[in-house]
């Protein structure tokens, strides 16, 4: 089994900045002594395997990782209601990302079976952002009942790259998965609390928590819709 993390390179200067460096000399390195060990006949220096997105992973041997957590705790259960919203901006993908996993993991071993609707909003700055996450999206998109999962899901992904040019339809080709596509807004800023809104009322409120990490603007649109609605609620947010 793998864990994956998922770190954006923040910009010169910053801690993420010096680990994407420290990782792509690494990978260079790796793929140097695998070049040299084939020639040789071996087997090289490292090795890959395939995480559950189907995402090849490399393995570091020169890097060595020290994990301390995990810290905090949803302040509702999941698997209690027949609807989630989950709101991202940004990077604030990150916790809705692991339980997107999550629940697609569940669902395939029979859990969340009272889970009807799921939504998904994120709004990025660009397409490239969410290229990293495609074959995650591609594999919840495909729970949905239409694309003829067993799941009797209703999945709705409403994904936007704000500041990417538009093209002539609005969108741009999303990843694909065995069964199920998904489709970008270009060059779009969706009013977030309208999006949340209509998904909490065409759900049912009484049967719906709304799930946000991101911004203050966007966590706050969907605190609001949902104290106005009366669902359930839960925001991350990262402090340092």
């Amino acid at each position: 089994s793998t864990i994956s993390f998922t770190i954006k390179d923040m910009g010169p200067g910053t801690w993420t900045a010096k680990l994407h460096q420290l990782v792509g000399a690494e990978l260079s390195k790796n793929g140097e002594d695998q070049a040299q060990g084939q020639g040789k006949g071996g087997g090289g220096g490292g090795s890959s395997t395939v995480n559950p997105e189907g995402v090849n992973v490399n393995i570091l041997p020169g890097i060595h990782v020290l994990l301390d957590g995990a810290y905090g705790k949803l302040s509702i259960a999941l698997d209690q209601y027949e609807s989630l919203v989950m709101v991202a901006g940004g990077i604030g993908i990150t916790p809705i990302a692991s339980l997107l996993g999550y629940i697609a993991s569940a669902k395939g071993v029979g859990r969340f079976k009272s889970l009807a609707r799921l939504h998904v909003v994120w709004v990025a700055k660009y397409r490239g952002e969410i290229n990293v996450f495609d074959a995650l999206l591609a594999r919840v998109q495909s729970l949905d009942s239409s694309f003829g999962e067993a799941s009797g899901m209703q999945v709705t992904l409403s994904l936007f790259a704000s500041q990417e040019a538009r093209t002539a339809d609005g969108t741009a080709g999303g990843g694909e998965a065995p069964a199920g596509t998904f489709q970008v807004r270009m060059g779009e800023r969706p009013a977030v609390g309208a999006l949340v809104s209509e998904a909490v009322r065409a759900a049912g409120a009484s049967t719906t928590a709304v799930l946000a990490c991101g911004p203050a603007a966007v966590v706050d649109d969907a605190r609001d819709v949902a104290y106005t609605e009366g669902c359930g609620f839960h925001s991350e947010c990262f402090l340092l």
